[in-house]
């Protein structure tokens, strides 16, 4: 055999061995954890996706081993790597794109950023993530952008409601990556890859999906069972006598679009306000007379009669009293409520019952007692205390004497409210 051909057999060896090295000697890297990777949940038709944008990435690393990695031609040494800021920041670069991209691919609408934000200008942002790094594992060997290996995260993500001022969902989600094979990449690689899978899982969460795509519509719910919730007046005094009590149940309402009044007319956490104090949200903040704050879910409203039904945890107060029968013009009135906010909640002004008014063919109370902004959703009580009516609006924002209330028999029909049996 010559010189050259022999050369050449073991030249081709040599690579042949060099090329299969690296996967077998991989092999002797520690076991790196893995995680079930779910399928994310497409939303159907069906679904509206609300707008989700990623705000904040954050690590808690700490400083602990988290791997080792191997280097050179035959994949030697066991040089350790710490869970570290420095760990922690290649692999939360890129999850703002990350996220952006696989919440696309399952349905979710895009955001578009715009330069009049503040002002109220482009997409209206339902809800914002936070991701935080909490655990990871690396084993590798390689350089450069050939390695193999794999890698293990674990992320705990956030979702916060801007317009619910609280975070509706918090779960952690596991991500990882193997390299196979014949195939390798870099680092940063192996990082996006269990990246996604953890984005991925998080899309898969029956959980997160619920919330993700709920949003009151602030139309009435036609298939909704009657509730027997609202009390009755029972009479037996006046509403001066009973004003401390008809103030502790009064509260004021916050939402997205501002804040309001309500009132409770059920111990068990019910109470009605307007829906243009809630808006399109699905839950409000209630800030009671004492000034504990409680979540509120709102349950059902009704756009063409601007009411409301809101469900607080039960309470350790009297309920207001419903009238059964429409005030008399002439009557002595009381109105209460927050306006101009909650600095004036508990507030009471007294006037007449002046009218019964047709308004777009819509049934209305009239009254000189004295609102504000803020006052919406507020009752207002006829002379035995028991509730007549919602407050809703007046003329030049409630000033001048003629301001407007829902008839609160009108208000429980259209919410489907009705009175307990005895």
């Amino acid at each position: 055999m010559g010189l050259m051909r022999w050369w050449w057999i073991v030249g081709g060896a040599i690579i042949a061995l060099a090329a299969l090295l690296p996967a077998a000697v991989a092999a002797d890297l520690p076991v790196t954890r893995q995680a079930l990777l779910k399928a994310p949940i497409a939303l159907s038709a069906a679904q509206t996706g609300q707008i989700i944008v990623g705000r904040r990435f954050f690590a808690r690393p700490t400083n602990e081993k988290m791997g080792v990695r191997q280097q050179g031609l035959f994949c030697s040494g066991d040089d350790t790597m710490l869970f570290s800021q420095g760990a922690a920041n290649g692999v939360m670069q890129n999850a703002g794109l990350i996220l952006r991209r696989e919440l696309d691919a399952a349905g979710y609408p895009p955001y578009v950023e715009s330069a009049f934000q503040a002002a109220g200008a482009g997409n209206e942002i339902e809800y914002e993530l936070a991701a935080t790094l909490v655990g990871m594992q690396l084993n590798f060997c390689g350089m450069g952008s050939d390695v193999q290996g794999g890698v293990w995260l674990r992320i705990d993500w956030e979702m916060f409601s801007p317009r619910e001022r609280r975070v509706v969902y918090r779960a952690a989600h596991e991500g990882s990556y193997q390299t196979t094979a014949g195939k390798s990449g870099s680092v940063i690689d192996l990082y996006r890859y269990g990246l996604t899978a953890s984005v991925r899982n998080l899309l898969a969460d029956p959980t997160f999906v619920e919330i993700a795509t709920r949003r009151a519509t602030g139309k009435p719910d036609e298939a909704a069972a009657a509730l027997r919730i609202a009390t009755r007046h029972a009479g037996g005094a006046t509403a001066l006598e009973r004003m401390p009590m008809l103030q502790s149940a009064v509260v004021t309402v916050f939402s997205g679009a501002g804040s309001g009044s309500g009132f409770y007319i059920s111990a068990e956490g019910y109470l009605l306000t307007n829906q243009h104090v809630v808006g399109d949200a699905k839950f409000v903040k209630i800030k009671l007379a004492t000034g504990r704050e409680l979540l509120g879910e709102v349950l059902r409203s009704v756009p063409s009669r601007d009411v409301a039904l809101v469900k607080t945890e039960p309470v350790a107060l009297a309920p207001m009293a419903l009238a059964t029968a429409d005030p008399r013009v002439g009557d002595e009135v009381h109105a209460l409520g927050s306006p101009l906010g909650e600095s004036l909640s508990g507030t009471v002004t007294r006037g007449v019952m002046s009218s019964f008014r047709e308004i777009d063919q819509k049934r209305w109370l009239q009254s000189d007692v004295r609102i504000l902004p803020g006052s919406s959703g507020g009752p207002l009580v006829g002379p035995d205390g028991a509730v007549i009516g919602i407050a809703a609006g007046g003329l030049a924002g409630g000033t001048v004497g003629v301001n407007l209330f829902i008839p609160i028999g009108e208000a429980l029909a259209g919410l489907k409210v009705e009175f307990r049996s005895p």
